[in-house]
């Protein structure tokens, strides 16, 4: 599935209602906000390169903006 690239005040009103589902991109000062709704759960990562917020919407591993990396595999 593909982001779709969308406004920030669109972005807000999808995080507040959580619907509809999809996944969604939008920046907003600087900072690529990603938006992941699946069946009224919203999970929503920042990151400072789209192409990482790519890489989580679809499972990759990638890093937040925060330095964090999310998609990890778990190694034990």
């Amino acid at each position: 599935m593909n982001a779709l690239n969308i406004s920030p005040e669109w972005g807000k009103n999808i995080i507040n209602n959580k619907k509809p589902d999809g996944q969604y991109i939008f920046k907003e000062h600087g900072i690529i906000t990603a938006v992941d709704v699946t069946d009224g759960e919203v999970t929503v990562e920042k990151f400072n390169l789209k192409s990482q917020a790519d890489k989580w919407l679809i499972g990759i591993p990638a890093k937040n903006a925060d330095g964090k990396w999310l998609n990890m595999p778990n190694t034990r």
